[in-house]
Order: C-alpha cells, then structure tokens, then sequence
C-alpha cells in the first residue's frame, strides 16, 4: 500500500542554511517596582539567580511583579519567545508581561499582554517558555532599545518564596542540545533531545497514562448503582404519623429515604445540613433533638456527599467522619465543570483522595450540544479528554435531558422530538470510557421545565426556545436503556424531588409522590433484575439499523452481529443493535428510541440463543424468524453465546516517567541505566491501540485521512543537527519491542469499521499493519530504508510465550514483503522483537543500516522521526560515515527498476512536459537531483 501523504520519498536531500537568532538575556532592575507584591529581591551570585519573597497579592492592583532592564539593543525579529528559569513554592497559573516605552522620546502607553501558564510549585529548576510573537507587532513593537517589561505573577499566593534565573528572549524552534555530526565517529542523537518550541509543532504524542488514573470502584459492589441526584429535603411540619415538634421532621426525612429506596435507588446525594448526612451514614446519631436516629435504619441505601468539602479544614472533618461508614458510596467533586476549573477540581480530587483512597471520586459533565464558550474547548471530545486528564478523575458521568419540547402547548408528536446527536453524545463517552479503561454513568431526566431559551445549548435540532415535557415512562425508558446499550455502568435520575418551580419529579418536597416516582420505580425495577447482564458489561460495538444513520453513529452491517444471529431488521425509523460482553456471556440489544412511535424488529438467528426477559429470566429461542413490536422505550436481548472468549484486558506496563523533559509532560520519557544519555522515549504511539482515539468522525463509515491514522496511533519528533561537512552517512535507529506488546498489537490490532476506516482503504487494520513502525524523513523528504526487503508475518492469536512467532523467525519463505502493492519499494521501516516471548526494552540495532549512504552538505538539517504506530520505544540515532560511496553497492539493484520522476514537492511528474527547473530522478533506492 502507498499512502502518499505521509509514506513517500527520497534519499538526496538540500542543504538547509545554517542560521540561529542568538538569545537575547535580561537582567532584572535592582530594586523592584512600585507597586509590587513582592517584599524583598536579592541577587544569589554562588547560583546566579535572583531570590524573591511574595509579601501580597490583592489579585487587583498589587501584584507580584519585577521589572527588567531596558534593552540594549534591537531585537533579532525571530526572538518570538520570553523564558526563564524558576522554583517556587506556590504555583502560578496567571502570567502578564507589560512593554514600556523609556527614554526622552518614549511615545505611547505601556502595553500588557497577558498569558495561561503552567508553573507548579517546584523545588528544583523548571523552564517556563512563553509565546510573545503577538506582543511584538502593533503599536509598542516590542525589541526597540531602551524598552523595558515587567513581568507579573497574577495569582501567586502570598506569602512565598520564587527564585528566577536565565531571564532571556530566545526563538520558537531550536535545538534542545547541539548535536554536530562529525565524520570518523559515532554520532547519536538522543530520542529524548527533540527540538523545543512554544508554538510549532517539533513534536506530537498522545501519550497519557490511563494506569495512574484511579481504578473506577463501583459504590455498590454487587449491585448495578442507580443514583438519585438531588435528594430529599428536609420540611418544617406540624405533625407526622402523631409526632409533633422538631421530631416530626426527622421522622418524616426517614420516610422520605424509605419511599427513595422502595422506588429502586441504591444511592442518594448527600444534604446540605450535615447533621442529616451523619444521621444517614450512621446509627445512633441526633440532629436537632436528643434522641438518636437511623435515617437509613433498614435500608439497602448509600450516601454520596456533596456539602463541606471545599476547604481544607471542613474536607478533614466532613472525610474523616465519613470514610469509616459501610454507607458512603463516595464524594460529588464538580458538577459540570468549565474547561477553567479544571485543574481546581483536580487539585480538589487530590485533597479528598489524601484522606480517603476508598470510595468513588465523583463528577459530572456537560453534553455534547453545550456552546463552546460553556465548556471552554471548541469540540466535546477535547472536552472529556481535558477533564479526564487535568482533573484526574477515575470515572466519566454527563448529563444530556434530550427530550426537548419546542412547542410549549403541544405534547405531541410534532413538538417533542430526541435531540439527532443524543446517540453521538453516547458514542463519545462510551468511546472515551474504553479509551481510558474506565465506566460510565448516564442521567435521566424526571421532570418538566419551564419555557426557556436555548441559553447554553447550541441546538442542532431548532435554534428557538425550547421546554422539558413532563415525564412520561416511555421517554425516561429510552434514556435510560439507550445508555445501557451503549454500556453505562450506573444510572441517575435529575432530579428525585421536585424542584425549579416544576413539581412533577418523582417526589414533591412534603413527600408525596408523583407518577414519575412509579416509572421510575418500573425502569429501577428492570434494571435490577438485569444486573446479571448489564453490571460489567463491557460494549464491543453499537449499529443503527436506520436509513439515514444518527449523527456520530456506524450503521449496522452483518460483519458486526455476533455469529448465530444471521439477519436483523426493523420497520420503521430504525433502532441501534449493540453487543455486550460480560465475561463469558455475549449478549445482542436493542432498544426502539422513538418517543410516541412502536416499531418491530426482526432477527434471524441460526443457532438456539436465549431471550433474556424484563424480570432476569431467560426464554429458548429455536434457531429461525422472530419479529418482535417494541413500545417506545421497548428493548430485546438475546443470550447468544455463554463460553464467549473472555476479553483481553492487558494493559501494558510502562516505564516511570522521568523529568529530563519538565518542559513536556505529554510523552513518556523514561530513565534506564542502559540506554544511551540514560533516558529514551517510550511507547512510541498510543498504547491504547484496540481503538481510534481522535475525534469520532461524524460521517457513518467514520473516515478517516491516513495521515490522522499515523497521528493517531503514532507520534513525531523533529532533531536540528548540523553536519561539520558534506557528508555520506548511514543511519541505524535505536529501538526496543517487547513482545507482550507488539504480538497482541500485530496479531489483532483494531478492527476498521467500528470506530474507524481508512480513507481509500476502508478494510485496512492500521495497529495490525503498521505495529512498532516508522518513517524518516531530513528536510521533509522521507528516505527508504536499505535493508528491509521483507518482515516476518505475525500470527493471529497471541500467546505469551511466542512460540509460532519464533517459528516464522526462523523461517523466512513465511516472512511477508514491505513493498507498496504497486512493488515499489514502501518508506515504512518496521521493527519487531528478538524473539517472542521477549519482553525486553534494552535498545537494539538492526545488523545492517536502516537508512545507508544517505548525502548531507554542510549545514544545518531537520530529522524528523514519524512512528506510525505504537508499540516500540525510541533510544537514538547513530549516524556514522559510510563505508562506501552508496553508489556501488546500489547499482545492480537498480538495472531493472522503472525510472521515476519529481518534483522537489514530491509530487510525480513527467520528465517531457516539465517546465525547466530541478527535480528528482529515482530509479529503485537510488535518487539523484537533475536539472531539466
């Protein structure tokens, strides 16, 4: 296969200049400016560095601040990056750098740019590197002599301590080290040494490490978690049941709780009065009376706390009481959180999980049809990825209510319709839940609105005002079973008591309850008895059966249902069929989603498979037709396989990040004694192949281009190295595969039309392809590699011990070719390990060069290393001088290869009808530059 965009190229390259804007360093001013925050300023000389004490921050006028010196000298116009060392011992986040005008003839107002930083607290040197390139054009043109700035820390906490050093302007892109390639040595280039920049890409990575995230505990071990969200509230009544007084009330929040659990819920939220939430978690407790009470006395019940965990004195008190109770399910952290607050959140995460490592980390998100400006990140799947990673936490949760009603007088048909994307909303986050080896929670809505404007949403139905319908069971069904389908480890009802001046939740604030309770209770009721199918069920894929398919959504294809079912069919406007596996039990569902509308199913199945009933109880289907009418909110599932092969649930053991790179934390750097420089990157790729982690394509057959593909599954690097003279040079790439790894990744990979398609090669299985491999290319042309003839095929299952693997090593009439299908030699250089069975990561060179007699003038030259596919980890590049001129060895290779032509761009041309100019002429591995 050629994939052009990214797998094509050559092996003569042009001499890049040699040309670097020397840094611009900065002093700073002896005394500090009026008005700082900052108390004292010393010069260290023994560390050369400037020592600082934060006195006050009124984050309004005064804030901590220092001033540079004016500037000398113009200012190189690539010097479009502010640095500077730091430690402190207070994070900072906010950052401002104002350019003043100095001197007789200073003309204009000083200018303030202000910027989101990252400065942790750090007792050891950090780099901070800030993007300027804007605050050096318009009026103030910052890098004129006699300029000065001050550089404010917005939000540093006072007191503190913060040392700074290496004030400097520098450019965007440079080389982290300088690496010369001198003739008559080894030269390496260290994998960890890419180049740095602020603003353009020397680098892409996916890496995160979803094993750091807490392990997702089910609050209710055994039982599926249903949870009310908003729980009951306390009323001041004159009597209840002939108890009158401040006691009545606490009788009457006990029958409240009973009346919660009689309707189904596991779980309740936690009350603002903590008196009441001690009275739940534990026996014998009083709250405005002397005599004890069990607010939960004889219920299967748990708590998730929500008050009193914002400060650190009111979290010791509230966790320290809790933690110890068998009725805490866990914490509510953040309730639909801004992009902002995340990194809040996570802090709070962190303080709580201090105290209590047990129980659940809870949070909420928006949904997916949220305006950009409500979340903070321009597409939802940032959104989740940014939540998950910045807040740390070990679950995912949303709520979407996507029963709109867009006439407020009319209940029908015509004005209450299911939002399109409201199946993409479940697409995303059970995609995300697999993504980060986690679970789901998805919400029901229980009650009625008042008429509102759009406000936050972005409508992709109607934009006008729009209305919750009052709850019917039907719409609460098809909610809550679509997100079951879909693989939802937990269920949540907003709200359980009325609210918002709507009283038709399930339950009203004097207790009474209203239809709502009852359809609950139906739906609770269900999903009880089903726990043995949905509780661990793990989604494999989902199909709708419509003819135009849900927005986000794969239409359902015979290649996905499950073997024993032949055919499944539907009238009306289709439904979503879905596999789910839990453990050895593989089941088939579907539900109808239509709010007013039955439709019928058909399912042809050609083996005996079982019908798993409402009540838990299964029916034998013999093997033929079955055609089933569902009611709106109606489901079916089949049992069709009890022996199904258990899910692999490998997660890939990597290596303990190291702070080489404190500058970049989105990949893996790794220490090892063994490796050159002793570091090397690891997991080149994502280590999570069994899907497409990207954006989820919105169109049906989830294209996707091959170069999203490579930057999906891979990562990239850029090397500046400049060569002392021209050069003939081999290259060989330092690497490592472990074969638990790699046999998993090449004998299954992730299967293409499920969570994606290749464009143009929609059948193509990239993880399978392209495990542990890579391009490389200088001066964005890409070379071919000069050794790799052939790779040794991959058998289809997996085993430790990798005993087949090591049969085909050793036999090379079953090793498979690397060519292009056209038999032109292929750009991609694949890696596999020693031997199977052999999980080692010591770095290993290939015998022959990778690349050979690859010619560099003198001069600076740009490497670029694009690994296609996860897994295989980086040590260097050794690049030393070629023991021959590249020509001999080359040319009986080459007397029958077809001549081919380009231009400089890479793109085909035809040698006779081209306009004159230089081009590419390359005949097998041999390339040379012509003039025509």
């Amino acid at each position: 296969m050629k994939i052009r965009s990214i797998l094509s190229g050559f092996a003569i390259f042009a001499a890049i200049a040699a040309y670097a804007a020397t840094p611009y360093s900065l002093g700073l001013e002896d005394n500090l400016p009026e008005g700082t925050g900052f108390s004292a300023q010393t010069w260290d000389d023994n560390a050369k560095c400037w020592n600082l004490t934060g006195g006050k921050n009124d984050f309004d006028k005064v804030r901590p601040t220092v001033q540079c010196k004016p500037l000398t000298e113009k200012l190189d116009a690539d010097l479009t990056v502010l640095a500077f060392d730091y430690k402190s011992d207070t994070p900072v986040g906010n950052f401002q750098m104002v350019v003043y005008n100095s001197g007789s003839n200073a003309t204009g107002s000083p200018r303030k740019s202000s910027y989101i930083i990252k400065m942790p607290a750090s007792e050891q040197w950090r780099t901070v590197r800030i993007n300027i390139k804007a605050a050096r054009g318009g009026l103030t043109k910052l890098g004129v002599p006699k300029q000065y700035i001050t550089m404010a820390f917005m939000d540093l906490q006072c007191p503190s301590n913060m040392s700074l050093k290496n004030i400097r302007f520098e450019q965007d892109v440079y080389p982290l080290v300088e690496q010369n390639l001198v003739p008559g040595k080894d030269n390496l280039v260290e994998a960890e040494n890419f180049n740095t920049s602020v603003s353009q890409a020397t680098h892409t990575s996916r890496y995160f490490n979803t094993a750091a995230l807490p392990k997702y505990k089910n609050p209710v071990p055994g039982k599926f978690p249903i949870y009310a969200f908003t729980s009951v509230s306390f009323e001041t009544v004159d009597e209840f049941e002939g108890v009158t007084g401040p006691r009545a009330w606490e009788l009457l929040m006990q029958k409240k709780y009973k009346d919660l659990a009689e309707a189904g819920f596991n779980i309740t939220e936690g009350c603002a009065y903590s008196g009441v939430d001690r009275a739940a978690l534990f026996p014998g407790q009083t709250i405005n009376t002397d005599e004890p009470i069990d607010l939960f006395e004889g219920l299967d019940l748990k708590i998730m706390l929500r008050a009193g965990l914002d400060s650190p004195s009111d979290r010791k008190n509230v966790v320290g009481f809790a933690k110890n109770s068998p009725r805490l399910a866990g914490y509510c952290i953040k309730d639909e959180p801004h992009v902002k607050d995340l990194d809040a959140m996570g802090s709070k995460l962190d303080a709580v999980r201090e105290l209590d490592d047990e129980h659940l980390l809870y949070g909420n998100l928006l949904h997916i049809n949220t305006v950009p400006a409500a979340i903070g990140a321009s597409s939802y799947d940032y959104y989740v990825n940014e939540y998950v990673k910045r807040s740390g936490i070990g679950m995912l949760s949303y709520d979407y209510y996507a029963v709109r009603q867009f006439d407020q007088n009319d209940e029908s048909s015509a004005s209450v319709k299911l939002m399109p994307n409201f199946f993409q909303n479940l697409e995303v986050i059970s995609k995300l839940a697999k993504y980060y080896n986690t679970s789901f929670w998805a919400f029901t809505r229980a009650m009625s609105s008042t008429w509102h404007s759009s406000g936050m949403e972005n409508s992709v139905l109607e934009k006008k005002p729009y209305k919750y319908p009052a709850p019917k069971e039907e719409h609460m069904r098809v909610q809550a079973f679509s997100a079951l389908l879909y693989g939802a480890q937990g269920l949540q009802y907003w709200p359980y008591m009325s609210c918002d001046g709507c009283n038709d939740a399930p339950i009203t604030r004097d207790g009474t309850k209203n239809p709502a309770w009852y359809y609950a209770k139906n739906i609770n009721t269900e999903v009880t008895a089903l726990t043995w199918v949905f509780l661990g069920a793990e989604m494999l894929h989902v199909g709708h059966t419509n003819a135009q398919t849900p927005l986000g959504c794969l239409r359902l294809t015979n290649d996905m249902l499950p073997k024993g079912i032949s055919a499944v069919t539907t009238s009306g406007n289709g439904m979503p069929v879905s596999l789910l596996q839990n453990e050895k039990n593989l089941f088939m569902m579907t539900v109808n989603p239509e709010l007013f509308e039955n439709q019928s199913i058909t399912i042809k199945n050609d083996k005996a498979v079982k019908q798993v009933l409402p009540d838990g109880t299964t029916k034998d289907i013999a093997a033929g037709e079955n055609t089933y009418d569902l009611a709106p909110g109606g489901y079916i599932i089949y049992l069709v396989d009890e022996n199904a092969t258990p899910i692999d649930q490998y997660v890939s053991t990597s290596p303990e990040q190291s702070n080489y790179r404190d500058d970049y934390n989105d990949m893996l750097i790794a220490a090892d004694e063994t490796a050159s420089n002793g570091h090397y990157i690891a997991d080149m790729g994502d280590n999570n192949w069994k899907l497409y982690s990207g954006i989820t394509p919105e169109a049906a057959d989830r294209t996707i281009s091959t170069s999203e593909a490579a930057a999906n599954w891979g990562q990239s690097y850029t090397y500046t190295v400049n060569a002392t003279e021209d050069m003939t040079v081999n290259i060989f790439v330092g690497h490592s595969v472990p074969w638990s790894d790699y046999g998993r990744v090449a004998s299954v990979g992730a299967k293409p039309g499920i969570s994606y398609s290749i464009e143009n090669n929609p059948t193509l299985n990239w993880p399978k392809q392209y495990a542990a491999s890579m391009t490389l290319s200088i001066d964005g042309v890409e070379l071919t590699p000069a050794n790799q003839p052939m790779r040794p095929a991959v058998p289809e299952t997996f085993t430790e011990d990798g005993a087949e693997f090591n049969r085909i090593l050793a036999d090379q009439s079953q090793w498979v070719s690397t060519k292009n299908t056209d038999g032109t030699a292929s750009n991609v250089l694949y890696f596999w390990p020693k031997q199977g069975g052999d999980n080692s990561f010591a770095t290993q060179y290939n015998e022959k060069p990778d690349y050979q007699a690859v010619h560099l003038t003198k001069g600076e030259h740009v490497i670029t290393i694009n690994s296609l596919c996860y897994p295989w980890h980086f040590d260097n590049l050794k690049i030393n001088d070629s023991n021959t001129s590249g020509i001999d060895n080359i040319v009986n290779d080459n007397l029958d290869a077809p001549v081919e032509w380009y231009n400089l761009q890479g793109i085909r041309i035809n040698p006779e009808t081209a306009s004159p100019g230089l081009y590419l002429r390359r005949q097998g591995s041999k390339t040379e530059k012509i003039a025509l």
